[in-house]
């Protein structure tokens, strides 16, 4: 959905900002941008209708473990939602 994946790379702007880094890597970047892949899946976390975090899970080597990457806005955190975003990820592994 291209809405989505705006809102998900505004949330990555935001926190980029207030980090001083960004926290999801350009490969995962480029994987929003890019739309479905086989073997990658995307977590949104939202709250009161407004995006507070995402995850992406890419599961795609037969030999590697599933690699992640997590980021809740810097507005949202300390609510529990990085955790609620992690337990996602392990269930779905």
């Amino acid at each position: 959905d291209p809405a989505q994946a705006e809102a998900v790379l505004a949330l990555l702007t935001e926190a980029a900002a207030s980090d001083g880094r960004q926290a999801v890597s350009e490969q995962g970047r480029l994987r929003i941008r890019g739309g479905h892949r086989d073997g990658v899946r995307h977590f949104l976390l939202t709250v009161d209708g407004r995006l507070a975090g995402y995850a992406q899970l890419e599961d795609t080597d037969p030999v590697e473990a599933p690699a992640a990457e997590l980021v809740v806005h810097p507005d949202r955190r300390g609510n529990g939602h990085g955790r609620a975003l992690g337990a996602a990820l392990l269930a779905a592994t």
